[in-house]
């Protein structure tokens, strides 16, 4: 049977406050869980699992390694590329 992606992060089995902080105080408030992420084999699955929770209006805690700020900085860049090259979004 294939092992699912979750069952070798880095996270699993952690405090979930590293990752989804009861009171976010900017991108410090993630310090522990990205020192998690940084040592992670799946955080391009981890991410991408983001990217579907967007669609769903989910837009908080840490994937990927990266904060909900710096999730929507790379949105913004990765729309402002394609429409710069012509591209329809």
């Amino acid at each position: 049977m294939r092992r699912h992606w979750r069952d070798d992060a880095a996270c699993r089995g952690l405090p979930m406050e590293w990752f989804f902080p009861e009171k976010p105080n900017g991108d410090t408030s993630y310090d522990q869980g990205k020192r998690v992420c940084a040592t992670c084999r799946v955080t391009e699955q981890c991410l991408a699992l983001a990217t579907d929770f967007v669609a769903t209006g989910d837009r908080y805690g840490l994937f990927g390694g990266r904060t909900p700020a710096e999730r929507r900085f790379a949105r913004r860049v990765v729309i402002n590329n394609a429409l710069w090259q012509g591209k329809s979004w």
